[in-house]
C-alpha cells in the first residue's frame, strides 16, 4: 500500500506525499512524480528550511506549513490547482509567497497571518475567497500586520474582501477594466489606496464601498492593449506601470501571434521581448512605458494575439488578448480625406464600447462612405 523514499512516505504508486518526519533537517526536494501532497504533512516542522516543489504537483493539501517557523521563502509550482485551507496560516517567519502562473483555487485563510511584505496573485486566477462547490466565501489573506502592497489580476472576476487586520498596506493594484464582484458579508476597514484601470474608478468606487468603505481610488493602471493596421502592416501597442510601491512592473514579455480565433487558432510566432518591449536587445526605452511591436508575415485574414508579461519573480503580472483582421479590424491610420462621414463610434481606453463620450480621453472610430476606417483619440 506504501512505498518509502529516502525516509519519506508515500502511496504505492508514488504520487501522494502522506507523511514526512519532523526530525529530518534541511530543504526538501518533492519527488517529479508527486501529484499531491496530503493534508497536515509538514504541519508545525520547524526543522524543514525550504521546499521545492515538482512540475507535477496539483494539490497541496490544508495547513501543512503551519508553524514551519524556519521557512522564509516559497514558490509555488506552476500548474498548482489547489492550496488547501489554513496552508501558510499564521506562520510569521514566511516572507515571501510566490504563487503560479495558473488559475488556483486558494483555501480559507491559506495566506493569512503571514510575514509577507507584498502579495502579487498572478494573471489567470478569477476568483478568490470563495467556494462554489460549497456555496461559501471566506478570507483568504488577512491580519498580515507587514503587508504594505498587494496585486490583483485583470482576469479576476470574483472575490471575497481580502487584507483585514492589514494595518501596514498603503496601495492595492487591481488590472480588472470591470471591477470585481465582491461577495460576502464582513466589511474590511482598510485605508489603502487601489489603483485600477484608467476610467474606472467611479465604477470601483461604486461596487466596492459597501464591503470596502475607506478605501480612495486612483484610476492611473493602463488600459487594454490595441492593435492598429495600417499599409498591411499590424502593430500592437500597451502600456506598463510602475511606481516606487508595485512589484509587478514586467521585465521581459512573450507575443503570440495565432491564425484565427478561438480552439480553432493555429500558433504562427512566439517572440520573446525584453524589458523594452524589445526582440533585439535595444537599449531603447520606450517613451513614457508605452510599448509597440509590429506584427510581419500577416495578409488579409483575421488574427489573434496574446501578449504576456513576466517580473523578475517569473510572475505573470500582463495578459493582454484581443483579435484583429486585415480587413475587418476598422483601424487603418490612412489620411484623412473628404469623403463622407457614415458613423462614428466611441470607445474608452479599456476597449469599451460607449453610447457618448463625457469627460476625458476618448478613441474615435470614423467609418466613410469611400469604405475607409480611421480611429483616433480626442480629448472631450
Amino acid at each position: 500500500m506504501y512505498t518509502d523514499i529516502d525516509g519519506v512516505l508515500f502511496n504505492k504508486e508514488k504520487t501522494k506525499l502522506l507523511a514526512y518526519p519532523s526530525g529530518i533537517k534541511g530543504e526538501y526536494t518533492v519527488p517529479e512524480s508527486t501529484l499531491k501532497i496530503d493534508d497536515y504533512v509538514f504541519n508545525a516542522n520547524s526543522n524543514i528550511t525550504g521546499i521545492h516543489f515538482p512540475k507535477t504537483l496539483k494539490v497541496i493539501g490544508m495547513s501543512n506549513f503551519y508553524g514551519c517557523n524556519s521557512l522564509t521563502t516559497v514558490r509555488l509550482p506552476e500548474q498548482l490547482d489547489s492550496l488547501g485551507a489554513t496552508c501558510f496560516f499564521f506562520n510569521r517567519s514566511v516572507t515571501s509567497i510566490i504563487m503560479p502562473n495558473n488559475n488556483v483555487w486558494i483555501g480559507n485563510n491559506a495566506l493569512s497571518a503571514t510575514g509577507i511584505t507584498t502579495m502579487l496573485f498572478p494573471e489567470s486566477i478569477k476568483e478568490i475567497g470563495v467556494d462554489n462547490s460549497k456555496n461559501e466565501y471566506y478570507s483568504v489573506l488577512g491580519s498580515c500586520s507587514a503587508l504594505t502592497s498587494l496585486s490583483l489580476p485583470s482576469t479576476l472576476e470574483k472575490l471575497n474582501p481580502i487584507a483585514s487586520y492589514c494595518s501596514a498596506i498603503e496601495a492595492i493594484y487591481c488590472f480588472a477594466a470591470v471591477p470585481p464582484v465582491l461577495v460576502g458579508e464582513n466589511a474590511v476597514d482598510i485605508a489603502a489606496t487601489v489603483r485600477v484601470p484608467k476610467g474606472t474608478a467611479e465604477a470601483y468606487a461604486s461596487a466596492w464601498s459597501s464591503l470596502y468603505p475607506n478605501l480612495k481610488y486612483e484610476d492611473v493602471l493602463p488600459g487594454a492593449a490595441t492593435v492598429t493596421v495600417n499599409n498591411n502592416k499590424a502593430t500592437l501597442n500597451w502600456e506598463s506601470y510602475s511606481d516606487n510601491i508595485y512589484t509587478g512592473t514586467p521585465v521581459r514579455y512573450t507575443v503570440a501571434l495565432y491564425e484565427g480565433e478561438n480552439e480553432d487558432r493555429t500558433l504562427i510566432s512566439e517572440t520573446r521581448l525584453d524589458a523594452n518591449g524589445n526582440a533585439g536587445g535595444s537599449a531603447v526605452k520606450p517613451e513614457n512605458n508605452v510599448h509597440n511591436y509590429e506584427f510581419t508575415g500577416i495578409s488579409n485574414k483575421t488574427y489573434s494575439y496574446e501578449l504576456k508579461g513576466y517580473t523578475a519573480l517569473d510572475e505573470l503580472s500582463m495578459l493582454h488578448k484581443g483579435s484583429f483582421g486585415m480587413e475587418s479590424s476598422g483601424i487603418d491610420n490612412i489620411e484623412d480625406n473628404n469623403a463622407e462621414i457614415i458613423s462614428q463610434e466611441y470607445y474608452d481606453l479599456s476597449g469599451r464600447k460607449i453610447a457618448k463620450p463625457e469627460n476625458g480621453l476618448y478613441v474615435i472610430r470614423t467609418i466613410k462612405a469611400d469604405g475607409t476606417v480611421s480611429v483616433s483619440k480626442q480629448q472631450f
